[in-house]
């Protein structure tokens, strides 16, 4: 009897022991479990942090527009085109000019009407082509004065410039346009001559300049001293090149050194130091209204 109570008595003891190994194991495990869960919930969180920290592919994004040596950030919208430049519309450009009549755009694209004259002309005081008709002497005032001090410096420093053409009419375009097509042909016609409605001229803020009367408009005109002393000046006094080298596919003309387009000083500034035609700088300023 005693040796059945011993024996029963060890039984007892041995199962309660696998009993408490048994119970510490699956509790070992349990816990393991637990941590490897917690730690993929940490994992699964962070990936996700850092999925929501990258740019969504269909978020607004920020183009690039090449202005010479300047460059500016806006945001595309739907009046930008794929190179980031924003498409010009006749809203915009009217926008701009009633802003600063100075940058009045006229090209192929936004021409004047045929009732359009501007008002304050008057005749500038500078030599002047003798052959120049009453009307085309004149430019506005504001451009006048400054074509003025353009010519006196330039006199000082022995440059010798002749007005040859200033205000058209639209009728007075008309004809020589039609000229032009008559002596060269309307293809040739249509790189060096505006029609009627499309010329700057017809802003009383263009001007043509030679540097002798006896002279025809050239592009030889930018070999003479006097074609140099306007391209590196003329921005000081609120000029600059209308038709630049190598901006024809953006002006609609070929470059035309002799050719004066008044912005104002601050503006032909800029437009100098970057290198920018009137198109592309109204393009600058239609952009960043658009920011």
């Amino acid at each position: 009897m005693n040796e059945n109570n011993a024996t029963k008595k060890k039984t007892s003891i041995i199962k309660k022991i696998i009993f408490l190994y048994t119970f510490i194991f699956t509790m070992s495990v349990a816990i393991s479990v637990s941590i490897i869960s917690i730690n993929k919930s940490q994992k699964n969180t962070q990936v996700m942090t850092n999925k929501e920290s990258i740019p969504s592919q269909n978020s607004t994004k920020n183009i690039s527009i090449n202005n010479g040596s300047d460059t500016n950030d806006i945001k595309q919208n739907e009046d930008s085109s794929d190179d980031g430049k924003v498409k010009l519309t006749n809203e915009l450009v009217n926008k701009i000019s009633s802003e600063d009549y100075r940058l009045l755009l006229v090209n192929k694209d936004y021409p004047l009407d045929d009732t359009y004259k501007p008002d304050n002309l008057v005749i500038p005081k500078v030599k002047m082509m003798g052959s120049v008709a009453n009307e085309n002497r004149k430019l506005k005032k504001e451009a006048a004065e400054a074509l003025e001090n353009l010519f006196s410096d330039a006199k000082k420093e022995k440059i010798n410039l002749t007005f040859v053409s200033g205000y058209r009419s639209f009728e007075s375009q008309a004809s020589v346009y039609e000229r032009k097509v008559k002596s060269d042909g309307a293809t040739a016609a249509s790189k060096y001559v505006a029609k009627q409605g499309s010329s700057e001229h017809q802003t009383g803020l263009a001007v043509d300049i030679n540097s002798s009367p006896y002279y025809d408009l050239a592009e030889d005109f930018e070999k003479t001293k006097e074609g140099k002393w306007i391209a590196e000046n003329a921005f000081k006094y609120g000029f600059v090149i209308r038709y630049l080298k190598g901006k024809s596919d953006i002006t609609g003309y070929n470059y035309e050194p002799w050719h004066l387009r008044y912005v104002g000083q601050e503006n032909a500034k800029y437009m100098y130091e970057n290198n920018l035609c009137l198109e592309e700088y109204v393009e600058k300023l239609a952009a960043e209204k658009r920011n």
